[in-house]
């Protein structure tokens, strides 16, 4: 137990900023009421994407029904079956 509480210590010891790190400045971030900028709201999917990522998501969850509102994490995915996709 104390060598995982050691390596934990010295991971986020080492995620930390410093003295000696610097860490660059993060513009503004708009609220959810303000919207994203048109130039930065991409392009809707056809549904031959969709169809493909609503298959995708069924395999990768385990879950038979995916419609097209459903959200990846609300339907049990997380970062490693992220990576599966």
């Amino acid at each position: 137990v104390e060598a995982v509480v050691d390596g934990m210590e010295r991971l986020l010891d080492g995620a930390v900023a410093g003295e000696d790190r610097v860490i660059r400045a993060v513009g503004r971030v708009p609220s959810v009421s303000e919207g994203v900028p048109e130039a930065e709201r991409g392009v809707v999917a056809g549904e031959e994407t969709v169809a493909v990522l609503r298959r995708l998501f069924s395999e990768v969850l385990d879950q038979p029904d995916v419609r097209d509102e459903d959200n990846f994490f609300d339907l049990g995915g997380h970062s490693l079956t992220a990576m599966r996709l």
